[in-house]
């Protein structure tokens, strides 16, 4: 994540189970611990926080202050929370996360109101997981690697429903 007022960038040190903080000329400011696994980061600059995805076997997302890098709430999802994706237009912040039964046939993006820092609902996705995803200019459109059946999906943000599976023939990992 990003602070280009501050002039700081925030970085997941997934194995060392912390966000490190350097400004922008790369001089290291600080480590911030309480993170199982960190992922993904939003800095959200009206507000001065920012939300770390955390976690792959337990799953969560965590509201830190970008002032003294506490933090200051937790939402709990489900299990193998992974990469994310803020959506400008809506200011809704979309989670992987992994499936919740055996074999993997669903799973979830959970969708976080970045402006009240809570969950909102969640769209069902094929396969146990996803692994990137894109948001059209618009704010009305997602793109979704469905790393389990090997496919592209196309989500309509404002239904929260799958709309469109674009097969990627000839890849084992999508």
């Amino acid at each position: 994540g990003i602070d280009l007022k501050g002039k700081r960038l925030f970085l997941a040190a997934e194995d060392h189970k912390t966000v490190e903080v350097f400004d922008l000329d790369g001089k290291w400011l600080t480590s911030i611990t309480g993170f199982g696994q960190p992922h993904a980061i939003r800095y959200l600059p009206e507000q001065n926080d920012f939300i770390v995805t955390d976690g792959d076997g337990f799953g969560m997302v965590e509201l830190v202050s970008g002032e003294n890098y506490k933090i200051l709430s937790t939402i709990k999802l489900p299990p193998g929370v992974d990469g994310a994706k803020f959506n400008p237009v809506n200011h809704y912040y979309y989670v992987e996360s992994g499936g919740s039964e055996t074999g993997g046939q669903t799973h979830k993006i959970n969708i976080i109101d970045t402006k009240e820092f809570k969950l909102v609902g969640d769209i069902t996705l094929p396969g146990n997981h996803s692994e990137a995803m894109a948001i059209t200019r618009d704010g009305k459109k997602m793109y979704v690697n469905l790393s389990g059946p090997k496919e592209v999906g196309v989500v309509d943000l404002t239904t929260r429903k799958l709309v469109a599976r674009w097969p990627i023939t000839g890849a084992e990992t999508p």
